[in-house]
Formats: structure tokens, C-alpha cells, sequence
């Protein structure tokens, strides 16, 4: 029997599990046969599906009748999908907790429970789990922003403990309590990919909220199974983003200087590309020179570009 305070007398607060598919059927259907095993006794899946061209609609719908299916019409970035299925679990007043989940993860059947267990002692907090990759090495638990040079770096495993807060927990999975949502809104969209959850956690610290990781709860997460792990697309969302984050959270002093370190590293990209004289370094150099380029024109969303 769980330990949480926040069971109630006629049962556990019920959660909604929203996961995002975007032409990934195959790792969306392991994920789900891994969610059909949890022993937490409360929960819906939401599967949103982010105008997938290929039929993975069809497939997860076969595979899983009883979940909840939202058909998203354009392809709104994780942020904007996320928030389709936030926003369908928010109308129903039964979800205390909605668990963001990326499709290509997988959890053992304690994952949820533990995660619930956490955030009954922990009642104004983000919860995340530890995740791993598929043969059991640490990956993250979540991340913290270097301050002027504005690299974003991980969390070591060394550097987590049960209920010592940390700046901000992976959107690959994060368990939020709705009140969150109602209180500072959903997922921004602005960013397309990457970086909104770390906007998200901060500005929920802005209103006092702590982050925080749950030991126990595992999650084993393949990585980069949408848009590749180091495309000139995953530059471009990256190197813009993370400008468009320390803007919004640093101080005008602390961001001045990672202008500086941006102009720098840009420059050594392009000697880099040259030197190498290869397709993928001068992509990756182009994204990089896009990327700080639409951040000064204040292009937000879907990158424009043919990367």
C-alpha cells in the first residue's frame, strides 16, 4: 500500500498520462504496452497525434481503443501537442495530476506510483523521474542554466537526491498538478521544440513551486527518435531556443555576455565548416548562423527553413 498523503478515502487522485505521436507508431505502441502494466489503479492515456503522414493514427487506435485519441491537424511542435492533450485533460475536473510522457520511453509498472507517492509529500512541486537509456545507463533528470556563458547543463547522477530541488526536470517526463497549469498556463509554443519545459519550471519557480526528482521512478527513453539526436534541424531549435530562454531569465548583464559567447562560438563554427569542408559541418554551421539570426528578427515556432 502506497505511503502518499494525498490518497483519499475513495482512492488515489486520478491522473491523466498525455503522450505525444509524431510518425512514431512503433515507439508509441511499446510506450503504451509499458503504461498498460502500471499498477497506479487511476489513470488515462491521452495519445495526441501531431498530423503524422504516415498511419500511425490508424495503428495506435487499433492497438488501443480504450485510451483517449486527439487528432491534431498541423503538426504544432511538442509544446503545441502537449498542450492539446493538457488542455482536453483540464476539462475534466477528475485529473488532479497530469503526467507529460514522451513516446519513445518506456516505465516499469511502479513508475507512476512512485511519482505520485513523491508529489503527496510534495504537494507544491514538478515531479520528475530519472531517466535512463534502454540498457540501463543514466541519461538526465533534468537541467540547469550555466550562468553568462548560458550553456545548458545536466544534472549528474551524483548530484540528485530524494527531495533536494533541482532547476528544472526533462519534459520526458514530468508530473504536474493541475493547479500548476490553471495558476502560470500551458507548455509555450513559441519555442516549437526544445527548452520549453525548462521555460515551463522556471516559471513556475517564479511562483514558488520547487522542482524536484523521484528516485524510484524510472523511465528508459531512447532519445532523439523524432527528429534524429544531431541534425542541422536539432541545432537550429536548440541554438534559438536557448537564446530565447536566457532572454526571457537572465539578468540583462548575464545575457550581454552570452551574446558575446554566442558571436564567439559562431564564429568558430564557421572556421570549423571550412576547415572540415564537409556537407554536415557547413549544415550544422548554416542552422547555427539561422538559428541566431531569427532569434535577432524574433521568429518564433516552426523553424522556416529547408534544413
Amino acid at each position: 500500500m502506497t505511503s502518499s498523503k494525498l490518497l483519499k478515502d475513495n482512492g488515489s487522485p486520478k491522473v491523466a498520462i498525455i503522450i505525444l505521436n509524431y510518425q512514431g507508431a512503433d515507439d508509441t505502441l511499446a510506450c503504451l504496452a509499458s503504461l498498460n502494466s502500471l499498477a497506479y489503479p487511476h489513470s488515462q492515456v491521452f495519445v495526441v497525434d501531431n498530423a503524422s503522414n504516415d498511419d500511425s493514427a490508424e495503428k495506435i487506435t487499433q492497438a488501443y481503443p480504450e485510451m483517449t485519441f486527439i487528432q491534431s491537424e498541423t503538426n504544432l511542435g511538442y509544446s503545441g501537442g502537449n498542450n492539446l492533450g493538457i488542455q482536453a485533460a483540464l476539462n475534466d475536473p477528475e485529473y488532479e495530476y497530469i503526467w507529460l510522457l514522451n513516446n519513445d520511453t518506456e516505465v516499469e509498472p511502479e513508475t507512476l506510483t512512485h511519482l505520485i507517492t513523491t508529489a503527496g509529500h510534495f504537494p507544491n512541486a514538478l515531479i520528475g523521474g530519472v531517466i535512463f537509456y534502454p540498457d540501463g545507463r543514466f541519461q538526465r533528470v533534468g537541467n540547469r542554466i550555466s550562468p553568462f556563458l548560458g550553456g545548458i547543463r545536466d544534472y549528474t547522477e551524483s548530484e540528485i537526491s530524494e527531495g533536494r530541488p533541482i532547476q528544472s526536470i526533462t519534459g520526458c517526463s514530468m508530473l504536474v498538478p493541475r493547479s500548476v497549469f490553471e495558476t502560470i498556463g500551458l507548455l509555450d509554443a513559441s519555442y516549437f521544440l526544445y527548452f520549453e519545459d525548462n521555460d515551463f519550471c522556471l516559471r513556475a519557480a517564479k511562483g514558488g513551486l520547487k522542482c524536484l526528482p523521484c528516485l524510484k521512478a524510472k523511465i528508459f527513453h531512447k532519445e532523439g527518435a523524432s527528429t534524429g539526436k544531431n541534425t542541422a534541424l536539432v541545432t537550429y531549435y536548440y541554438q534559438r531556443n536557448r537564446l530565447i530562454l536566457l532572454q526571457r531569465f537572465q539578468s540583462p548583464l548575464a545575457f550581454k555576455c552570452v551574446e558575446y559567447y554566442t558571436a564567439y562560438r559562431l564564429f568558430r563554427s564557421k572556421i570549423k565548416s571550412q576547415r572540415q569542408n564537409t556537407l554536415d559541418a557547413k549544415r550544422h554551421h548554416q542552422a547555427f548562423e539561422l538559428a541566431v539570426k531569427d532569434f535577432y528578427q524574433g521568429v518564433t515556432g516552426k523553424c522556416p527553413h529547408q534544413l
